[in-house]
Order: C-alpha cells, then sequence, then structure tokens
C-alpha cells in the first residue's frame, strides 16, 4: 500500500512542476493546489451534489444486490428458469447504458428514478452472473452426504450453497461497486437536476478546469470508499470460512 501512495504523490508532484515549468494555462490543466483550492471554498456545492449522488449510488447497489441474489437463488432452486434466464441476462449486456439512459429519462422525467434503474441495471448482471457461479460450485460430495442424512432443500442452501457461492457472491459485489458510482454519474450527465454527473457537464462547458478535476477526485474517492466497505464487509462475513477459502480470496483484493 506504501508504494502506490508514493507513486501518486510523485505523479502529483511531477504535475505541479509541469504547470509551473511550461506556463500552461490553468483553464487547460490546473495546478493539484488549485484543485485543492476549489474543493475547499466550495466545500457545501461538491457536499451538495455528492449526497444527491451517494444517495443514489447506495440505493441503487443495494437494490440490484436484492435482485441479483433472488435471482440467482430461484434459477439455482429451478434449474429450467436458469436454462431460460441466463441467456436473457447476458445477453442484457449487449445494450450499451450510454443509449438506454436517454430512454429512461425520457420515460421517468429527471428524477431520481431513471438513476436509480440504470445503476440497478448496471450493478445487477456481475452479482447475479458470480453468485450463479459460486452455486454451481457447490461440492457434490457434501450435498449427497445432506440428501443421506435427510436435509431439507432450504436446509442444503443454508448450510450449503450459501456458505460455498459467498466468496463469489462478494466478487460480484466489488466490481458492481466499482461500476455503480460510475453509472450514477453517466446516468446524471444524461440529464439530472442535482448531482455529481451534473457538476462535471456544469464544469466542463464553463471551462472550470480546476472544478472539473475536484469533481473527478470526488467520484474517484466515492468508489474507493464503497469498494473499502464491500471489502470490510467480506472480511468479517467470511471470517468463518474455511482458511484456504478466506485467504484465496484476500490474495484476489
Amino acid at each position: 500500500m506504501v508504494w502506490p501512495v508514493l507513486t501518486l504523490v510523485c505523479l502529483t508532484l511531477l504535475w505541479e512542476a509541469a504547470v509551473i515549468l511550461f506556463a500552461i494555462d490553468p483553464w487547460m490543466l490546473p495546478r493539484p493546489t488549485a484543485v485543492v483550492t476549489i474543493l475547499w471554498e466550495k466545500r457545501l456545492l461538491f457536499w451538495m451534489h455528492t449526497r444527491q449522488t451517494l444517495f443514489e449510488t447506495l440505493a441503487g447497489l443495494t437494490l440490484a444486490t436484492v435482485a441479483a441474489s433472488l435471482t440467482a437463488t430461484i434459477m439455482l432452486w429451478v434449474p429450467a428458469l436458469k436454462k431460460a434466464l441466463y441467456p436473457l441476462i447476458t445477453l442484457s449486456q449487449t445494450i450499451p447504458m450510454i443509449a438506454l439512459a436517454p430512454l429512461l429519462t425520457v420515460w421517468l422525467g429527471f428524477g431520481w428514478l431513471p438513476k436509480l434503474v440504470v445503476i440497478v441495471l448496471t450493478c445487477y448482471f456481475p452479482i447475479v452472473v458470480s453468485l450463479s457461479d459460486g452455486f454451481a460450485q457447490t461440492d457434490r460430495q457434501k450435498t449427497n452426504l445432506l440428501l443421506t442424512l435427510g436435509a431439507s432443500r432450504r436446509q442444503r442452501f443454508r448450510w450449503l450453497d450459501w456458505p460455498a457461492a459467498l466468496p463469489y457472491f462478494f466478487t460480484g459485489l466489488r466490481m458492481a461497486a466499482t461500476y455503480a458510482v460510475l453509472a450514477a454519474v453517466v446516468a446524471e450527465w444524461l440529464g439530472a437536476r442535482a448531482g455529481l454527473g451534473v457538476l462535471l457537464t456544469r464544469s466542463a462547458k464553463s471551462f472550470q478546469t480546476a472544478q472539473l478535476f475536484a469533481t473527478v477526485v470526488i467520484i474517484s474517492l466515492l468508489s474507493l470508499a464503497l469498494l473499502g466497505l464491500v471489502n470490510l464487509i467480506a472480511a468479517r462475513a467470511l471470517r468463518w470460512q474455511q482458511p484456504v477459502v478466506r485467504s484465496t480470496y484476500q490474495e484476489s483484493l
């Protein structure tokens, strides 16, 4: 963790020195110190837009997680349904979200609902696919043993299927967490009244480059914070797993 931080600091110092040395216009490339300054001076403005994006992101990611978990569970319990739905779920990813988002805005207006739908659609796929793959990796010998002992379908799911799929679930959730903020920003960028996507568009159109960079920094920090939250939850949820499973997941972080 130390080396990436040192690399980032060195690149920032080189950026600052290059802007000063080559006398680059601030509207073209602002100095990092100017970005930090505007972050502080306009903190209330940034917080107002960040709050909107954060609400949409958390709500959309939560709904996508619930929907994807239910879908993967239903496909596990009804194999015929998996054969019918899985190809359609995969096919849905061929539709570019950048083309679908404007239609959602036309259909649902400029409120929070179309943004929520965009985030759910973006985060749904990696979770449902990862969880379905995790269910498919369940140890058949253990399944047969539970069947021999007379375990019900619900008991097999609780004590075998779900624990076995948990590392895969968090892998998909990590991917969804990295997409969630970007999906919210894209949805706001195409049509909204508030949010970091709106601030991004306004800053670009008015050539407020320092404010544009500051918005990008906030978006990156939000994505990292959300990913860190998922990793924290995963570390706690997987602590009762076998050491091999837990160490394998931690190595993938």
